[in-house]
């Protein structure tokens, strides 16, 4: 009980985290899909880790971790595209518009894929106990 509460906990501070992380970036890929999704896929993006840190069985908590470093690492290198061209958190824009940018914003989208396809297992693995 006071673990799971610790983890809800946890995965506040860390969804809190990477929310403020993207608020230095958020363009039109961010705007699109609040808007064509009517807010539900950046809600269940955030929302799903908080439930699953109170409800998820112990043995998942790794997994639940490494949900956690994808998400950070989604939040910090996810390439958005603002009026300006791209933005990358951290980044000005001409890095972001570099080399740099293109190879931080290939680890932000193979990150945000990881970080969907661990949520579903955790999902399926919480719902299955």
């Amino acid at each position: 009980m006071v673990a799971s509460i610790a983890m809800g906990v946890f995965q506040i501070a860390v969804v809190g985290g990477a929310l403020r992380a993207r608020g230095d970036a958020i363009g039109w890929f961010t705007v699109f899909a609040v808007l064509v999704t009517l807010g539900t896929l950046p809600l269940f993006l955030i929302v799903t880790p908080v439930v699953l840190g109170f409800t998820a069985p112990l043995p998942a908590y790794p997994l639940l971790l490494g949900a956690d470093i994808l998400l950070v690492l989604f939040a910090l290198c996810f390439m958005d595209v603002g009026d300006n061209g791209p933005m990358i958190p951290r980044l000005d824009h001409r890095a972001a518009a570099g080399a740099e940018g293109r190879r931080r914003g290939r680890i932000g989208f193979w990150a945000g894929a990881g970080y969907a396809a661990t949520l579903v297992v955790l999902i399926v693995w919480t719902l299955r106990t």
